[in-house]
């Protein structure tokens, strides 16, 4: 584990980076907590194809709010 799978709300899927090593495991080990959690991605730009270049997470600040899950509040 190195990267998250992000599906941006284009449906674009991007592979973000900037998560601490402190978090991994727990990430890992509890996936079902954060699978379709909604976060916050910084990158440097966004690319004509709708993708970001260099996304990041600044873990774990770029979680929303704890009940904000994907189709909760369309």
């Amino acid at each position: 584990l190195g990267k998250i799978v992000i599906r941006l709300e284009n449906g674009v899927i991007v592979r973000a980076s900037g998560i601490k090593h402190k978090y991994l495991d727990e990430i890992w080990n509890n996936q079902e907590k954060y699978r379709g959690r909604i976060v916050e991605v910084h990158c440097h730009e966004k690319t004509p194809d709708g993708s970001l270049r260099h996304p990041r997470l600044k873990w774990p600040k770029c979680l929303r709010d704890t009940e904000d899950r994907i189709g909760d509040k369309e």
